[in-house]
């Protein structure tokens, strides 16, 4: 792309970051102003997003994306945009790879996904916010600094290929997969699952008992759970922990000992329990007890 400052240039700082994981580039900006003409390479990009506003430009039509309600793909007859101060990430789609792809999420020998003309792609489809879902694939990114290694082991290229075949064409994807049994049967078995949880919230639980208790592969949980709640397996067990550990400190009659919740509640130590509750919550779980004494 060839790009132009839309202030003036001693005022210009942008920052870029590229990923590779297994073949798949994955590119974040974060720049101010700019006019931006494409490249006639011939490849489709999927834009997000994250902050900001960018407008982009075909022959005919224009397009403004929206942070966290839309997308962008960008194919061949895009022929620029201009963006204010924007926190975007451009995923390069790979048209044979997506297409594989989409075709083995909808168990069919082959399937298509459009990506011949521009266009806005929305990001919220009935209840489900693909946004939330892309947020969370790329918080994994962060949890392992972007070590291009690592991700090529967790294999989050094929996570995010999958998002990018859901988000490209969501009504094929819901109606075939809503209406098949092995959804329903799916989802039955999801929700056992989640009931059996609750009720051993302070037992050690891996994704291998996760994969026994519920019938259900590692990958088939991971891929239900990011659907349903926008979380993996276990990320979900933390919050309910957490939620939990939260309702015991409002509740206690008595003081009680962080360090015993602590432990009740599968954390490795009071310091890691303290941190993520703060996370979860904005606050200490000494500050909770604090609150509820006054």
């Amino acid at each position: 792309m060839n790009i132009e400052p839309l202030i003036p240039r001693e005022d210009f700082i942008a920052t870029q970051a590229d990923l590779v994981i297994n073949g798949l580039k994955i590119n974040a900006y974060a720049n101010p102003p700019v006019r931006a003409e494409r490249i006639r390479d011939g490849g489709a990009s999927l834009w997000v997003l994250r902050s900001g506003a960018a407008e982009s430009y075909t022959a005919t039509s224009k397009f403004q994306s929206v942070p966290k309600i839309t997308a962008f793909l960008s194919a061949s007859d895009t022929s620029y945009f201009t963006t204010s101060y924007r926190n975007t990430v451009r995923i390069s789609l790979d048209e044979g790879r997506l297409n594989r792809t989409f075709s083995a999420m909808l168990g069919m020998e082959k399937t298509e996904v459009a990506l011949s003309n521009s266009r806005l792609v929305p990001l919220i489809h009935h209840d489900i916010s693909f946004y939330n879902v892309f947020e969370n694939i790329i918080g994994q990114i962060d949890s392992v600094n972007a070590d291009e290694s690592a991700l090529e082991v967790l294999r989050l290229d094929d996570a995010i290929l999958r998002w990018c075949a859901a988000v490209l064409n969501p009504d094929l994807f819901l109606a075939a997969d809503q209406n098949s049994g092995r959804f329903r049967q799916r989802r039955s078995k999801v929700a056992f699952l989640c009931e059996y949880l609750m009720m051993n919230l302070t037992q050690k639980i891996s994704l291998s008992d996760m994969e026994q208790t519920s019938g259900l592969s590692a990958r088939v949980l991971q891929y239900s759970f990011q659907r349903e709640f926008g979380l993996r397996p276990k990320e979900w067990l933390r919050k309910q922990r957490l939620q939990a550990a939260r309702a015991m400190l409002i509740d206690a009659n008595e003081a009680v000992k962080l360090s015993s919740i602590a432990h009740d509640f599968c954390f490795a130590s009071a310091s890691d329990f303290a941190r993520q509750y703060h996370q979860e919550f904005g606050e200490l779980p000494s500050e909770t007890v604090r609150k509820k004494r006054r």
